[in-house]
């Protein structure tokens, strides 16, 4: 597991490391009221810092710390009696904004909506929407929206489920349909550029098939780190599909089958691309069909929950169990998606190594995806594994490269408007 930082190690054993060591000669504003005084503490007592002013900036404070933002979050439900959304560090990084945006929002509900604006930008450049990951955070996705420039629009969305009240969505086409209709509500027509990290990768995809279905245009499609389930996946979805009645099954139970039927084939997977698959399982039916059981009640709970300790992750899903249920909801959905073909260009930002599990990533330069993209797939790789292309110094790399996507969408778009105008017919004297 990941090692906790330095800071870490502080909080964790109570010390306070004096403001000025962090931040110098900032001057210091004492909390104007209770409410400021509250959140100030709770800052405090996450970061390990003090004192904590009125207008001190919590990046600033936390070194970028996403274990630490949300500990925070779980320390102030517990001190104010709110759910708070980590997006909260985005629209008010200080405790002054903070207490500010709290006491004129009485109904957290507005603090969760499904669209967030990062940056609002220029309206020169056509905004880029971008999708989390699985466990939602969205916190790194805004870092990497600031990093743009602030002359580009940026948005991200905050997943259903993450509220704990609503519960999480169970498919990635589901997702998609629901965040296609609140990012329309945002901007009723295209052009549209979007882009997911991981899961949301899976489901930024499902949006664009969704909106070029509708007649929208999409101007550019990102995919950062995501694989694509190839079309052997799909006989096997198939097959498991065509046993569930022979196992008695339930749709769980199937779900669970397939995915650990697709860890153990995913290589050769010779014995699904072969025939015989019916006649062997014919002369071994008894002990197969405990064995296949077996597996399928095992489910997909501890295998993600190894693979979440492993990444080094669950130091912050232990804070916040629901977050925990949705990473797992999520894992899920996105290893039994299964792509249709999408008719634009699609750009595949991926990194050397992925999450170290071979499992589930398709062995090809492209991660499945230049099956289904029929206009082509423009490639990047960056060095180091998956979680490390949102962190320093990847993240400045693949800032530059969507900022470079970007320009040469609206570019392209340029060129089109022009060579439409120039082939247009002329008005008759």
């Amino acid at each position: 597991m990941k090692q906790p930082s330095s800071r870490q190690a502080n909080v964790t054993a109570g010390a306070k490391t004096p403001r000025s060591a962090i931040l110098g000669d900032a001057p210091y504003r004492a909390p104007a009221n209770a409410l400021e005084a509250t959140i100030a503490a709770a800052w405090e007592d996450v970061l390990g810092v003090a004192p904590i002013g009125r207008t001190d900036d919590f990046d600033a404070l936390s070194g970028h710390n996403t274990w630490l933002a949300y500990r925070l979050m779980a320390v102030m439900e517990k001190a104010l009696g709110r759910r708070l959304p980590v997006s909260i560090l985005v629209r008010a990084p200080t405790v002054a904004t903070q207490a500010e945006l709290l006491a004129k929002v009485t109904d957290d509900r507005e603090l969760w909506c499904p669209v967030l604006e990062v940056q609002r930008g220029s309206t020169r450049r056509l905004p880029l929407y971008l999708v989390p990951g699985a466990a939602g955070d969205v916190l790194v996705i805004a870092r990497l929206g600031v990093l743009l420039g602030e002359d580009q629009p940026f948005y991200t969305f905050q997943i259903p489920g993450l509220d704990g009240n609503s519960q999480p969505v169970g498919d990635v086409p589901s997702l998609a349909r629901f965040l296609m209709a609140e990012l329309r509500r945002q901007q009723p027509q295209g052009p549209y550029c979007l882009g997911g990290y991981s899961f949301g990768a899976a489901v930024a995809y499902e949006m664009a098939r969704l909106l070029v279905s509708q007649g929208e245009e999409v101007a550019a499609l990102i995919l950062l780190d995501a694989a694509a389930q190839s079309p052997l996946v799909r006989r096997v979805w198939h097959f498991v599909q065509g046993c569930r009645r022979w196992l008695g099954l339930e749709e769980t139970g199937a779900e669970n089958l397939f995915r650990r039927l697709v860890r153990a084939h995913y290589g050769g997977a010779y014995f699904f691309r072969h025939g015989g698959a019916r006649a062997w399982l014919g002369r071994r039916y008894a002990a197969w069909k405990r064995r296949l059981r077996a597996l399928a009640r095992r489910g997909l709970a501890a295998q993600n929950g190894r693979r979440v300790r492993q990444q080094g992750l669950w130091s912050q899903f232990r804070f916040d169990p629901v977050r925990a249920k949705l990473v797992l909801n999520n894992e899920r959905a996105y290893q039994t998606y299964l792509p249709e073909p999408y008719p634009g260009r699609v750009v595949l930002i991926r990194s050397e190594t992925g999450h170290g599990d071979p499992g589930v990533r398709p062995a090809d330069r492209w991660l499945g995806w230049k099956v289904y993209a029929r206009g082509g797939v423009d490639l990047y790789e960056l060095s180091g594994g998956h979680l490390d292309l949102l962190r320093v110094p990847q993240v400045y790399r693949l800032a530059e490269i969507l900022r470079g996507c970007l320009d040469r969408a609206m570019a392209e778009r340029r060129d089109h408007a022009l060579a439409l105008a120039e082939h247009a017919p002329r008005g008759v004297l």
